[in-house]
């Protein structure tokens, strides 16, 4: 399991709101959305490539239906929508 995230972000706000510059708290928390999306986009293509190679599996493909169930029981349709990264 890695490091918590919301931690982070929850300084992080603490610290914009403490900005007393309301426009500059404003560009602050733009460029702190932008990061996180950027990082959002990131963790989705961790996601995609192990839904890819779950279902290429040890030597014998996998279906999206056993996919999905090893994904936490996710349906057909959405571990096959992972893979493409939706």
């Amino acid at each position: 399991m890695t490091a918590p995230i919301r931690p982070h972000i929850e300084a992080a706000a603490a610290e914009l709101r403490a900005k007393p510059d309301l426009v500059e708290r404003y560009h602050a928390t733009c460029e702190a959305l932008q990061e996180a999306e950027e990082s959002i986009t990131l963790l989705r293509e961790v996601k995609r490539e192990i839904a890819l190679e779950l279902r290429a599996g040890d030597g014998k493909q996998r279906t999206w239906v056993e996919v999905g169930r090893l994904l936490g029981g996710l349906s057909r349709q959405r571990a096959e929508q992972i893979a493409r990264g939706v």
